[in-house]
């Protein structure tokens, strides 16, 4: 299953850099992301099944994408951020565990998210979350892993820009290939906030944050001092 997703996360990476026209908005991002959660989810609910977007092509013209892009649509007054991700964890659990009949013969694919049957069955999953006290647990950050985090990022930039120094670090900003990279967490959290080109870039270009919904913090120390061994070139 772990090995599914790795691949299925690795051809996705590909296709938002290959297919940029139009160009992405924060908007596209957010919708492309609730698939990955989706797939992410429904892998785990229902293995014996197909998930997730095309194997080739641009993922924006899937059913996926699609329907995802509803979902944003039709419940962004509705729903924070942050609710999306248990919001479809609570269509997939309770479709699983309905014991009218056979679970795959009541799920049906990603269409489980939309419309007035997905928004009640979120109504019990919230009073059911509340009752237990486990409301939004799901949706918590689990404890960082600043070292692995950054030695995945370093093997990524490493493959995907060759030579890696400033000058290359720089274009793949000016053409939104590194905060693309970053949507799909090929390039970690910690790597933005830890890298002084991307801080001075984001700083300097708002707009690409909006668009691609980059948000910084602070690095700590430890994973700034893991960020000066392994890219002491690009700071």
């Amino acid at each position: 299953m772990e090995e599914y997703i790795r691949q299925m996360l690795n051809n996705q990476l590909e296709s938002i850099l290959r297919y940029d026209d139009p160009p992405w908005t924060s908007e596209m991002m957010f919708a492309f992301k609730l698939g990955l959660v989706y797939t992410e989810l429904a892998v785990k609910y229902f293995p014996n099944l197909k998930h997730g977007y095309p194997r080739s092509g641009d993922p924006r013209k899937s059913e996926l994408f699609k329907i995802c892009w509803k979902l944003m649509n039709d419940n962004k007054t509705k729903l924070k951020k942050e609710e999306f991700r248990p919001f479809i964890q609570a269509q997939l659990s309770i479709l699983k565990n309905i014991k009218a009949g056979p679970a795959k013969e009541l799920f049906y694919g990603p269409r489980c998210l939309l419309g007035n049957p997905a928004w009640g069955r979120w109504i019990v999953w919230q009073k059911h979350a509340r009752a237990q006290k486990t409301f939004m647990s799901s949706s918590i950050e689990p404890t960082r892993e600043y070292k692995v985090e950054l030695l995945k990022t370093k093997a990524v930039l490493e493959n995907k820009i060759r030579p890696l120094n400033r000058e290359t670090l720089i274009e793949a900003m000016d053409s939104g290939m590194l905060f693309r990279m970053a949507t799909l967490k090929a390039v970690s959290q910690s790597f933005l906030d830890c890298c002084p080109l991307v801080r001075t870039y984001v700083t300097k270009n708002p707009d690409v944050a909006r668009r691609y919904d980059i948000k910084l913090e602070n690095a700590p120390e430890e994973a700034l001092a893991k960020y000066k061994e392994l890219f002491g070139d690009l700071s």
